[in-house]
């Protein structure tokens, strides 16, 4: 992300510098490899060759490629270099852009450039100013808004307050054919809230004629009807996620005054409100929320992933005893869960509510475990690990999962005898991929022998192995031996698991990667065999 006050520098320098370094014309690009036998077009070839080299790079498929390696500063000295490079290296050095306040001595430039290159901003980040830089510059924000060519966002995240809601629903409308990600959120300070404050009505989002590519949409702090709720899905066709935080879904009867308050004259009143059509969108899978259970289930009929973020506190009995009710009603296809920062209380219920479930990831307690596990025959994934002090069960999913593909756990109690004696029983899941396994006292020594056995090399070292240099080889070279002696003075009994472990393991045809709590270490088939 960049903000405007290094784009203006840049192009400062652009208009300010006389001539181009070097300007690439066709006839200097032209190369004659056929007609090289005379010795003076022999000696000119290799400069023929760098000019060539140099011409490639102006080619935008390979510079979008480069710059994927480089800094804004790095793109926008590129674009300095000639006129050719300027063409191809400034829609990428506008491709993404956080709109800021820019120096007030450089504000006038700002218009001049965001109509010249703002056809080229693919993704948009908006940030409300400052009080304090209001009376210094025209807030650039504003600007942006304003700006006509700025017409082919694609992500767009917009962060602010209620004097804007009508610019950002205009620079919404002129981007609805290429939005593919959007991010709406009310800013409010919280000594500014009112203490009867329950979200900012949120402005006309189906004015915007709807937004037919749309397919992420994060809405935070607003309030909204169920009927604004259903024309909001309406005019998004192709929605896939939607994400609520902090959101207040009113009842339409008790809202007409809400509705007046932010300027609309839309709201239906008294019976209109009961002329609503039965409506379900059928392309939504993804359901994400924040602190609050929604009861929209019945409206997203389609929906196979439900996310559950910050639930830091305990739901009213009530309220999870009818969303559990919506989830058995209305989500045949609800299929994962995830729950991350999860006050686990709650979780058994949902798990309950599911048909089949396939993924779980997140927190969990002994009774969420136990509800998954009455999913066994239907698990595919489990991941534990997320704010759990320890995961209970872990060798049970391996036991009784017979479709599990990736396992992860926390902490746990795990031991080493407990790990022999689910080997004599036999793990189901014949088809894991992924496997991370905490056990009580395993040492890096008998997790390293373990990993040799199995041909696994650790995955942060064959990543950085070619771009490190001399001394990061050594300093590998002499872990690799304090490895290699701990593992000679392994005892007899970890001798033993160790092979029984590895001959186990190889039994398992598509593991690829293992982390055992030294790192994750992919498998070498070939090395093995």
């Amino acid at each position: 992300m960049l903000s405007f006050a290094p784009l203006i520098l840049h192009f400062q320098r652009i208009i300010n510098y006389p001539e181009p370094l070097l300007l690439l014309t066709p006839s200097i690009l032209t190369m004659n490899t056929l007609n090289t036998s005379s010795p003076t077009e022999a000696a000119q070839q290799p400069t023929h060759q760098a000019v060539a080299s140099v011409a490639a790079t102006s080619l935008p498929e390979i510079a979008s490629l480069i710059a994927l390696t480089f800094s804004k500063e790095d793109i926008a000295a590129c674009a300095l270099v000639c006129r050719a490079w300027s063409s191809v290296y400034t829609p990428l050095l506008w491709k993404d852009i956080r709109a800021r306040i820019p120096n007030p001595l450089n504000a006038s430039l700002l218009p001049t450039l965001l109509a010249t290159h703002g056809a080229f901003i693919r993704t948009l980040s908006i940030n409300d100013a400052p009080e304090h830089f209001l009376s210094r510059a025209d807030p650039s924000t504003d600007l942006v808004f304003d700006c006509a060519t700025i017409e082919n966002v694609v992500h767009l995240t917009i962060s602010t307050e209620n004097d804007k809601k009508k610019a950002f629903r205009n620079i919404i409308h002129r981007n609805r054919h290429t939005l593919r990600f959007l991010w709406l959120t009310f800013h409010v300070e919280k000594p500014k809230q009112a203490p009867d404050w329950c979200g900012e009505p949120l402005f006309d989002f189906p004015g915007i004629n709807g937004a037919p590519c749309l397919q992420s949409l994060y809405l935070e702090r607003w309030r909204m009807t169920r009927r604004e709720l259903i024309l909001i899905l309406k005019a998004c066709p192709v929605l896939k996620l939607l994400s609520f935080s902090d959101i207040y879904i009113v009842r339409d009867d008790n809202n007409i005054n809400c509705c007046s308050s932010s300027g609309s004259s839309q709201e239906p009143t008294g019976s209109n409100v009961l002329d609503i059509e039965p409506f379900q969108h059928l392309a939504l899978v993804n359901l994400r929320m924040c602190s609050k259970l929604y009861p929209i289930l019945d409206l997203i009929p389609n929906v196979k992933t439900i996310e559950f973020y910050r639930f830091d506190r305990s739901i009213d009995p009530l309220e999870l005893k009818l969303f559990c009710e919506s989830i058995r009603a209305y989500c045949p296809k609800l299929q994962q869960v995830w729950a991350f920062g999860f006050e686990c209380s709650m979780l058994p219920a949902i798990v309950d509510s599911i048909e089949q479930l396939v993924t779980f990831r997140g927190s969990s307690n002994m009774a969420t475990v136990l509800s998954i596990l009455d999913h066994a025959n239907t698990l595919e994934e489990a991941n534990l690990s997320d704010y759990t002090e320890q995961t209970f069960l872990p060798l049970r999913f391996l036991e009784t999962c017979p479709r599990l593909k990736q396992f992860m756990t926390g902490h746990s109690s795990t031991t080493i005898a407990e790990v022999r004696g689910s080997l004599q029983k036999g793990w189901a899941c014949r088809d894991l991929r992924e496997l991370r396994l905490s056990i009580y006292k395993l040492s890096p020594a008998l997790i390293g022998a373990i990993m040799q056995d199995l041909g696994a090399e650790k995955e942060t070292a064959s990543r950085v192995r070619n771009t490190r240099g001399a001394a990061w080889a050594v300093q590998q070279a002499q872990q690799e031996d304090q490895l290699q002696v701990a593992m000679s003075v392994l005892t007899l009994e970890q001798q033993e698991f160790r092979r029984l472990f590895a001959d186990f393991l190889v039994g398992f045809g598509h593991l690829k990667r293992l982390n055992f709590g030294t790192g994750w270490h992919s498998i070498n088939r070939t090395h093995r065999s």
